[in-house]
């Protein structure tokens, strides 16, 4: 499987969302990728143009299906910015 970084910003929906009711959001989106046959590496939460960095594996042929998700979003103010490693 190939390695991808993605990065993250959210909008300020997203912010609020997080503000009401804080959880980890790494651990909220690993089912999505696991049931995708991913396995999220590593993430952390960043400062400055993206809020949250993302290392994973993931095949190939789900990668498209997967960023139409993510562009959907309406929590995410910056879309998913998938670099293959």
């Amino acid at each position: 499987m190939a390695h991808f970084l993605a990065q993250v910003g959210y909008s300020p929906e997203g912010w609020q969302a997080l503000v009401k009711s804080p959880q980890n959001r790494i651990e909220a989106v690993r089912p999505a990728i696991e049931k995708l046959g991913g396995k999220i590496e590593t993430g952390y939460f960043a400062f400055g143009e993206y809020d949250l960095v993302l290392v994973f594996q993931m095949p190939d042929n789900v990668m498209q299906p997967l960023l139409r998700w993510l562009s959907r979003r309406e929590a995410l103010a910056a879309p998913s910015r998938p670099l293959r490693c």
